[in-house]
């Protein structure tokens, strides 16, 4: 058998091989009754030396996988990435936009800190402010610590950094979960997307296009290719980007320069952008319809369940939320796994509802429409502990 590189690739000797190969050549060379039993000083010998042959074929088998997207991992994979101007996300913060309060005129430096009741999470002040004659004002406040670290609406209130004069503070919503550091599979792909958006006027190439866009989350995208309105109103030989994030400005701009020629680009948000003859042209996409969802539930609780069991419940809840996709449904049933393993301590979840009103009653799953999306946040999430 051939080792080394093939034409099939990479072929590595196994441990077994190598050890094999060694006791061949000292029985050639040396003599034909040589015991290279386990507890031998050959068979030692044998051993430590084939282990060090192996690790470098192994290392030799690293390098050359490591020169291929598919099996490159690390700094390696960063590298193919690079090429092709892709650069792997790195790990961000929670951001929220917190309400301070206290005397009018102090001023809190940009850096003093709150933290989130019950798990102490800590999120800092990003910038300077002074409270002013109202007595409260809004300051967006970041996590310490990077990753998606919750913060329910109305948890943040304990002031860490004593400031003379800063009496409170909360956040009215839930924190923007931050992001941990992109994995090797995530940045494969979005370098597969980014290569689908070197081209133009496809599908395809627009979607990747759009979603390479600076704060860009999601997007969907729908086709008319007929000479007539289809049923859901998309007019003749047009398309429509429904996009959640992004700048609107920005978003024009990219629909204009990939879209096809002589194409509508339809939706509910319109705008303007000037071609290179100084043209105007009317450019539209959509935003999803956000459809809030309103959870009850009920929490048969053991000895071990924590005193913030529910916010714990809530931050993961909502961190689920955040995952669905632009027309994804909400299934009843995929919400027990996230609440079960939120904290520990769960006997039993003898109640889940779920709706688009308050106090729901009804377990069935909601159905979401293709340009529709679901919305969660804790203050919509009611938790009955017995």
């Amino acid at each position: 058998m051939s080792y080394g590189l093939m034409p099939e690739g990479f072929v590595a000797k196994t441990l077994e091989e190598i050890r094999q190969e060694l006791i061949d050549q000292l029985r050639a060379r040396i003599s034909p009754s040589l015991s290279f039993e386990a507890d031998s000083i050959l068979g030692h010998i044998v051993g430590i030396v084939s282990e060090y042959v192996a690790r470098a074929w192994e290392q030799m088998q690293a390098v050359y996988r490591s020169m291929y997207p598919d099996s490159a991992v690390g700094d390696a994979l960063d590298g193919i990435a690079a090429i092709t101007g892709v650069t792997r996300l790195p790990a961000t913060p929670s951001r929220v936009i917190a309400t301070v309060s206290g005397d009018p005129g102090t001023v809190l430096p940009a850096g003093v800190v709150a933290s989130v009741e019950g798990t102490g999470a800590r999120f800092r002040t990003v910038e300077e402010v002074t409270i002013p004659l109202v007595g409260y004002i809004e300051v967006e406040m970041v996590a310490e610590e990077t990753g998606p670290i919750p913060a329910p609406a109305r948890t943040l209130t304990q002031i860490e950094t004593p400031v003379v004069g800063w009496e409170s503070v909360i956040n009215l919503e839930d924190a923007i979960l931050g992001r941990n550091r992109e994995t090797d599979e995530e940045l494969r792909a979005r370098r597969e997307a980014t290569l689908r958006a070197v081209g133009s006027g496809t599908f395809e190439s627009l979607r990747a296009a759009l979603l390479l866009l600076p704060e860009v989350q999601q997007v969907r995208l729908f086709e008319n290719t007929s000479m007539e309105t289809d049923a859901e109103g998309l007019p003749a030989k047009s398309f429509e980007a429904v996009i959640q994030g992004g700048d609107d400005e920005t978003i024009f701009r990219e629909i204009w320069l990939r879209k096809p020629a002589g194409i509508l680009a339809h939706g509910t948000e319109v705008g303007q952008v000037e071609d290179s003859q100084g043209f105007l042209h009317e450019v539209r996409f959509s935003r999803p319809l956000e459809l809030p969802i309103y959870i009850s539930i009920k929490i048969r609780k053991g000895s071990a369940y924590p005193a913030d069991g529910s916010d714990r419940i809530k931050a993961a809840l909502v961190a689920y939320g955040q995952s669905l996709e632009i027309g994804q449904h909400v299934i009843a049933a995929r919400l027990y796994p996230v609440i079960f393993s939120a904290a520990p301590g769960i006997l039993d979840v003898p109640l889940l509802a779920i709706g688009t009103a308050p106090n729901p009653t009804d377990p069935d799953n909601i159905t979401i429409a293709a340009r529709e999306l679901a919305l969660f946040a804790s203050d919509r999430i009611e938790i009955v502990e017995v």
